[in-house]
């Protein structure tokens, strides 16, 4: 479950509990609808793994990053990816939209890596209501060719640069999505 943009919500859970609430927002007139997944993480159906899940990954000592790490479960902080993040990235709601935010203050260009990005949509509507230019780039896309989608990708990052900060004193920023 989480945040992952100004208009989109993720929830998780039993499954006749989520077809409810889909039902509820379409009613509503919203849109709405069920991923089928094998486990609803972000939740507290995750609870029943944490125990086993630090004890398997308490031997990892990862190191300060060196480029930025906007983290999805802690924002505005620059986590150590130890066996607590871990743990606390699977329980915890994710806050894409939070981290999203904080990673547009002093970037512009965003890439999802991913073998079909869903993201991309969510980063573009997050950046929408920003003061700066802002490009979003997904890497491959399902059932493509991958070099062509990845080759397409690394040129559209290296030569398509919005600018950082918008010199427009009232209007929006805005996302392109490549």
């Amino acid at each position: 479950s989480g945040r992952l943009a100004p208009r989109q919500t993720v929830i998780a859970g039993p499954v006749d509990a989520v077809d409810a609430i889909v039902a509820e927002v379409a009613a509503a007139g919203g849109f709405a609808r069920r991923v089928n997944m094998e486990v609803a993480s972000h939740t507290a159906l995750m609870d029943p793994i944490l125990d086993e899940l630090h004890s398997e990954l308490d031997e990892l000592r990862p190191r300060r990053p060196r480029i930025d790490f906007f983290s999805t479960v802690t924002p505005g902080t620059t986590p150590t990816a130890d066996a607590d993040y871990w743990v606390a990235n699977v329980r915890q709601p994710v806050s894409l939209a939070e981290a999203v935010g904080a990673a547009a203050l002093e970037n512009a260009t965003f890439v999802e890596i991913s073998p079909h990005p869903m993201l991309t949509q969510a980063v573009a509507e997050t950046l929408e209501n920003t003061d700066a230019l802002h490009n979003v780039i997904g890497t491959l896309i399902r059932d493509g060719d991958d070099t062509v989608s990845f080759h397409t990708a690394v040129s559209a990052a290296a030569t398509t640069r919005p600018a950082l900060h918008s010199t427009r004193s009232s209007a929006p920023g805005t996302a392109r999505k490549i």
